[in-house]
């Protein structure tokens, strides 16, 4: 682990309730420089894939109807896909660097462009890092969805992992393994909770559309069908707004999960090193005690 400046909030061990406590306080004393650099890149980039994805909702849809999409559907959904991974790699590499310049210096960087100068330098190592991550959790599906919970809460720690300790991409999945043994209930129920919060605020854009929908089926059952065509698409433009909204509170709640796993990956670290020899150290004072109790 890197060592940082006295004023880091990060290197202390905080147990369930304190973690939360901690990223909702980093969150709010961060929050406007913080959120100068999301508006920088990640919110274009979240708006766009927003865009995309009202656009491509209908052939989304009909694919689940065993409908084959269009050619043009079909490179719209690939290119969504591609900005989707883009999006997430860039909103981890500068959330996750910035929560190193806070450790590093103490307090918030000075320089926006500085700041995404060093994110753009982890983007190749996280989008390593995300490919054997993704194998990982591939192939754990296979086996079961047991599995796959299993190695979803510790791979949630290897972007923080990446750059607060000196380790290659391998290295960094193989120790978010061993920083969550004994602790993975208590890492899954944070990052269950906060991920949970953040598809709940995302959703809620959606609930006008939901609620129309719902008023149109009622009010006419029987030739109630869902749109699947260009038409229906264009009479359906009035929420496209909500969909862009939807996709950037998606982003900056994904923001808030990276800074919890910073602060869990400090906590852990701590229990697994710094605690375990704070405790070998009061057995040993403890058996010397004995010792001279014995004596006397």
């Amino acid at each position: 682990m890197i060592q940082g400046s006295e004023q880091s909030p990060f290197p202390y061990y905080r147990d369930f309730s304190d973690t939360f406590t901690a990223v909702f306080d980093f969150v709010r004393e961060q929050f406007k420089m913080l959120f100068r650099i999301l508006l920088t890149v990640i919110i274009p980039l979240a708006a766009l894939e927003g865009i995309l994805s009202f656009y491509l909702q209908d052939a989304i849809d009909g694919l689940m109807k065993g409908i084959v999409m269009d050619d043009t559907k079909m490179l719209l959904f690939i290119a969504y896909i591609l900005l989707y991974f883009l999006t997430y790699i860039a909103n981890a590499s500068l959330t996750t660097q910035y929560c190193f310049s806070i450790h590093i210096g103490g307090k918030a960087p000075d320089s926006i462009a500085e700041q995404i100068k060093d994110s753009i330098s982890l983007i190749p190592k996280f989008i390593v890092i995300s490919i054997l991550s993704f194998i990982v959790s591939a192939i754990a599906m296979l086996f079961c969805i047991v599995p796959f919970f299993y190695v979803f809460v510790p791979l949630h720690l290897v972007f923080a992992i990446a750059v607060f300790e000196p380790t290659n991409s391998i290295g960094s999945i193989g120790n978010s393994f061993s920083l969550v043994r004994g602790y993975w209930w208590s890492t899954f129920g944070i990052i269950i909770i906060l991920t949970i919060v953040g598809a709940i605020l995302s959703n809620i854009f959606f609930l006008p559309e939901i609620i129309t929908e719902v008023l149109k089926l009622l009010d006419n059952p029987d030739n109630y069908e869902i749109a699947d065509t260009e038409s229906t698409s264009s009479d359906k433009i009035m929420y496209l707004p909500f969909y862009i909204l939807s996709s950037i509170v998606a982003n900056l709640s994904a923001s808030v999960v990276f800074i919890a796993s910073v602060f869990r990956y400090f906590s852990l670290h701590l229990a697994q090193n710094g605690m375990g020899l704070h405790k070998e150290i009061n057995s040993l004072g403890t058996e010397l005690k004995q010792e001279n109790e014995e004596t006397y």
